[in-house]
């Protein structure tokens, strides 16, 4: 385990590959009963059952066995003492990314009439409440921008699985949810400019571990020119919340 979240329930852990299913990754997952996880402590090597529902997923039977070599982590450490992460009301600096039709795009330096909405994904991700849950939302989101005519909106969504998430994965994974790449951009680039993006957008981040960036359900409302105007931190949201807010903004 290498941390965990505030509401009692979620923990992250940087788990070993579920062949057939899933990746290794860190990621966060939730119990149903905040006692099954009061008894770890961060650093702990533990099993579980993970339980996956059509729309849910959870894990029970946690239990607690020994690591060799493991090590001293903390949770949500930023790369660089120089970065940090922004808060509504804060400018995100220009950075440079890729596109899924390997176009260089540089984001925050447009114009303030520009809105973009931001999240973050890997296009391996099986849980149902996690990237599938965000794409499908995007998804629905795409149309209700272009049936209101919130043209000035875009949707990006990042990847967090940049060595497997190529330009070309991105794009596969974009015809399957139906992305318009005039209104919705999937994006990867340099390590570096990744880091910088993660950080300034509070994705958590491992440093020593194999995986060592966190699963976020981060969705950040942002101007064109970098300034933040709102962001979410889970899934505690509808889209039509979301456009609503947009469309408060005065974005056309």
């Amino acid at each position: 385990m290498v941390g965990f979240a505030d509401d009692s329930v979620t923990v992250f852990v940087a788990h070993d590959d579920v062949p057939g299913f899933m990746p290794a990754m860190t990621m966060p997952f939730r119990a149903l009963d905040p006692d099954d996880l009061r008894r770890f402590a961060i650093g702990d090597g533990i099993t579980f059952t993970l339980n996956v529902a059509q729309d849910s997923s959870w894990i029970d039977n946690v239990e607690r066995f020994d690591v060799v070599g493991a090590h001293d982590v903390t949770p949500g450490v930023t790369p660089s003492g120089a970065l940090l992460t922004l808060l509504p009301g804060e400018i995100v600096p220009p950075i440079e990314l890729e596109d899924s039709r390997l176009n260089s795009r540089t984001l925050f330096e447009g114009n303030a009439t520009d809105l973009l909405v931001v999240d973050f994904v890997y296009t391996r991700c099986p849980l149902p409440e996690f990237c599938p849950l965000l794409s499908s939302r995007f998804q629905e989101m795409q149309a209700l921008l272009a049936a209101r005519g919130l043209s000035r909106v875009e949707l990006l969504s990042i990847t967090v699985d940049p060595e497997f998430d190529t330009p070309e994965v991105l794009h596969a994974y974009g015809r399957r949810y139906g992305a318009d790449e005039g209104t919705w951009t999937f994006l990867t680039g340099r390590s570096s400019a990744l880091d910088s993006v993660y950080t300034y957008l509070g994705v958590s981040r491992f440093p020593g571990e194999e995986q060592p960036i966190a699963h976020p359900l981060i969705v950040a409302v942002i101007r064109g020119d970098g300034l933040i105007l709102r962001t979410w931190r889970d899934t505690d949201w509808t889209v039509s919340e979301l456009i609503d807010a947009i469309e408060g903004y005065s974005i056309r």
